[in-house]
């Protein structure tokens, strides 16, 4: 026997603020990225109806192709917790990188194809010629952040299976927040460039969001590599 019945009786306080505290963070992490996107869209839709079909049309698409990072984050979580329960650092920081490595390929084809194909995928949603053309655009720019959308997905993995998972919630936070909504809105509204300005000010959030989670994770790889070191 297993003891399963028995073992699901007992609760665990450690164990249970273990999780809670590193839940959590991850919880906020997608609430703050989910979080501005919709924020963002509420403000869009003062632009006009083709502007914020176009906004949605791109937005589900960008989010098609973000499922595929998601899921190597999620492999890349297991495979390095895995590795340091083993006690093969190595083997854990050779995975985040190898990781990494895989989303910028996957990202770089997946933004040239959307480059190349943008007006094409804008009319599987619509035949509207106007907002056919304001997607194409829009696509241009989901196509730019495409490598950073695939970097923080991964490296946030990566993160998780060391056990971190503050640091992938404040870089979401200070990338979309601090530094992308507010230039979203600078070049938007300030600037007049309407939907296309939305759409630069968080593909410079995204690209800030990458920068700091693999910043962070370069860290706790070189950390990871001086604990092989002192072995």
């Amino acid at each position: 026997k297993l003891g399963l019945a028995a073992s699901a009786k007992r609760v665990d306080p450690a164990a249970l603020w273990s999780l809670t505290r590193m839940g959590v963070p991850i919880g906020l992490q997608y609430a703050l990225e989910s979080g501005v996107f919709s924020l963002a869209t509420a403000l869009i839709s003062r632009f006009g109806v083709v502007s914020a079909a176009s906004h949605t049309i791109v937005l589900n698409v960008a989010s098609f192709t973000y499922t595929v990072p998601t899921a190597i984050a999620g492999a890349t979580a297991i495979l390095v917790g895995q590795a340091l329960g083993r006690g093969d650092i190595g083997e854990a920081r050779r995975t985040g990188w190898i990781a990494q490595g895989l989303a910028l390929v996957v990202m770089a084809a997946s933004g040239l194809t959307l480059a190349l194909l943008g007006s094409h995928i804008a009319g599987l949603f619509t035949n509207d010629a106007p907002v056919i053309d304001l997607c194409a655009r829009l696509i241009i720019m989901a196509a730019i952040f495409q490598i950073a959308d695939g970097v923080q997905a991964v490296g946030g993995g990566a993160l998780r299976g060391v056990g971190e998972t503050r640091s992938s919630m404040v870089a979401n936070l200070v990338g979309y927040w601090f530094i992308g909504l507010p230039l979203a809105y600078l070049f938007g509204e300030r600037m007049g460039k309407g939907v296309i300005g939305f759409w630069m000010g968080l593909t410079a959030g995204l690209y800030a969001v990458a920068a700091l989670i693999l910043y962070r994770w370069a860290l706790r790889s070189m950390r990871l590599k001086q604990e092989v070191g002192n072995a």
